[in-house]
């Protein structure tokens, strides 16, 4: 999730069959490199959702995990029951 593929990670983020379900699983565990613009995706997916769902994010990368932490995104986008 960088800026380089940040507009395939939007399709791909905003075209999941899985939003029908109540709560949202997000797994990180695929993301081998991630920058402001992967996060600022997660932001988006995570505000895009917020009024109808709840949005978890699970198996979070040590990448993802760096830069969430950096950021200081990881609390707001997590909740207690995440599994890293």
């Amino acid at each position: 999730m960088t800026i380089y593929t940040a507009k395939e990670d939007f399709s791909k983020l905003f075209a999941k069959p899985e939003w029908c379900a109540a709560d949202l699983k997000l797994d990180l565990s695929g993301i081998v490199e991630i920058d402001t613009s992967g996060a600022q995706l997660l932001v988006l997916f995570a505000h895009a959702v917020a009024e109808e769902k709840s949005i978890k994010l699970t198996k979070i990368s040590d990448s993802a995990d760096s830069v969430l932490n950096l950021l200081n995104l990881k609390k707001i986008l997590t909740q207690e029951d995440v599994a890293v």
